[in-house]
């Protein structure tokens, strides 16, 4: 019975350790003194728009959007887009890697962000 409690405590930090990788990806990382998300949505977004500046579908008068802090920015560029998109997936790639890390050897305390990327790394302008 003791084993099957301590790997059932085993899968539960497993998942806080997912849940707070995710969270963190939702969080994301700062581009011009805003959060911006690292989520599918968000980096699937900005990659649209690296791809329509790239087709020029997107002109010079660039396009505006607004972050989900309700922060306006304006891209002008696919180097701009392209910027905040290796941004994004540096960032997640950080936190998958500090994930993977974390279950190989999971601390008590996985939420604490002495185990995860620093977001501010990542920041963009």
């Amino acid at each position: 019975m003791p084993e099957i409690v301590e790997n059932a405590r085993g899968v539960g930090v497993v998942r806080r350790i997912r849940r707070e990788a995710e969270r963190r990806m939702e969080k994301g990382i700062w581009f011009a003194g805003s959060p911006l998300k690292c989520d599918d949505q968000s980096v699937q977004r900005i990659a649209e728009l690296a791809d329509g500046f790239s087709a020029g579908i997107i002109g010079s008068d660039g396009v505006r959007f607004r972050t989900s802090a309700g922060r306006s920015i304006t891209l002008n560029s696919v180097t701009e887009a392209q910027n905040i998109q290796d941004a994004q997936r540096l960032y997640r790639a950080a936190c998958l890697q500090a994930s993977a890390d974390l279950q190989d050897s999971p601390p008590r305390d996985p939420e604490s962000d002495y185990h995860w990327p620093d977001p501010a790394r990542f920041t963009i302008g």
